[in-house]
């Protein structure tokens, strides 16, 4: 059986996320590589906006729902964290053409971009960052370009396959143990199990809300 793609999870803009496609977790000998967490279990699943009794939908994108179909992958465990994407941008990965598509290395080149927005050239190049100025915090406030240059270093680095998640995978993964439930600990959104800076207008340290699987 062939597994999808190795996916970290970022998000976009905020914090960033993995995916792996390898039948074995890679080993976590060097602080670059990400933990990943293996997806193996109720892969058929029902995709898109349930209802719930008080809870404001606003993205009509995700309806009506439909039944999605996934095959066994890997997924970070965590965010990236602003130390691990730093080995990225030392060793060059704003220079190597070779880990940007075309749109995205014309991209940075315009924006003469040589590390994240918000970074500065420091050797804690975070620490300006509002919302995320240790090294142990999510990198925050990348874009779609710079996550998947990231991918193809990290694949590169590795000798693995890395890449964003798909949606599904991503979905799949959130839900947590029962992806009949709408959230990761059931059918309520605790927001004080999460780092959600939307909620707590910061963000936390990863691995802090461990107890919020």
């Amino acid at each position: 059986m062939k597994m999808s793609y190795k996916t970290l999870m970022p998000i976009l803009l905020v914090t960033l996320f993995i995916s792996c496609d390898n039948l074995t977790n890679p080993q976590y000998a060097e602080s670059y590589v990400p933990q990943l967490v293996l997806i193996s279990k109720d892969l058929t699943f029902t995709m898109g906006r349930l209802d719930l009794p008080n809870w404001t939908y606003t993205n009509e994108t995700e309806v009506p729902p439909f039944k999605a179909i996934l095959s066994p992958y890997y997924i970070g465990k965590f965010e990236v964290r602003n130390d691990e994407y730093d080995y990225f941008v030392r060793e060059g990965g704003y220079s190597d053409s070779t880990l940007w598509s075309e749109a995205g290395w014309k991209y940075i080149k315009a924006q003469n971009r040589t590390r994240p927005a918000d970074w500065i050239e420091a050797d804690t190049p975070w620490v300006n960052c509002s919302l995320s100025n240790t090294p142990d915090r999510p990198l925050n406030n990348i874009c779609w370009y710079e996550a998947e240059a990231y991918c193809k270093w990290l694949s590169k680095k590795t000798g693995e396959s890395y890449s964003l998640p798909t949606e599904a995978q991503w979905e799949r993964a959130a839900r947590g143990p029962d992806p009949g439930w709408p959230f990761p600990r059931g059918d309520k959104d605790d927001q004080t199990k999460l780092n959600n800076m939307m909620y707590t207008r910061k963000l936390y340290p990863v691995g802090s809300f461990e107890s919020g699987k």
